[in-house]
């Protein structure tokens, strides 16, 4: 997976806007590659405490369902894993787009 290729896809995710992996994986003439786009990005990111740390804008990239995922190779622990998302999805909304009980509304999910 191209690294350069994801990292320009997700830096064209407008501000308020979102995309899951698989839209991402879509957009790089990957259709189907979703996890290979979640690996990749794990590696770019690396382990970071706070989603505004991230090389990547993580918090404008989800499950399809619009909802954060962390790994538990990201944050082992749970309570570490919910603040994370929590904080990912706090992100979002101060962009300007909508999070209700923790998913992304499809509203707000880009349209490439």
């Amino acid at each position: 997976m191209d690294e350069e290729q994801i990292r320009s896809a997700a830096w064209s995710i407008p501000r308020g806007r979102w995309a899951s992996y698989g839209d991402v994986a879509e957009r790089i003439g990957h259709p189907g590659a979703a996890r290979a786009v979640a690996r990749t990005m794990l590696a770019i990111n690396g382990v970071c405490n706070h989603p505004s740390e991230a090389p990547l804008p993580v918090w404008r990239i989800r499950l399809s369902n619009g909802r954060m995922r962390v790994p538990p190779s990201h944050h082992p622990d749970r309570v570490k894993q919910a603040r994370y998302a929590a904080e990912c999805d706090r992100l979002l909304d101060d962009e300007g787009g909508a999070v209700i009980d923790g998913r992304a509304t499809e509203t707000y999910r880009v349209d490439w």
